[in-house]
């Protein structure tokens, strides 16, 4: 019976530190998704501004281009 006891009680203690450890690791999990979930959204702010900047840069593009085309054409 003491036996029986000191075994209860051992695996009682691993128990509670597993338990513990569980938590905690649960709690790194939350945190971790929190952060995952920023850079996912930073990341989806970065490729907007530069889709708008990629417009930008095509529509000054074009722009010089029928500039130069008409500066070409009136120096004939």
């Amino acid at each position: 019976l003491n036996k029986a006891l000191q075994d209860y009680r051992k695996k009682l203690l691993e128990h509670i530190e597993t338990d513990g450890r569980l938590k905690e690791l649960s709690e790194q999990l939350k945190e971790l998704t929190k952060q995952y979930e920023k850079s996912e959204s930073d990341l989806k702010a970065v490729q907007s501004v530069g889709q708008i900047v990629g417009e930008v840069l095509e529509q000054l593009t074009e722009e010089n281009s029928l500039l130069k085309l008409q500066i070409d054409r009136d120096m004939l």
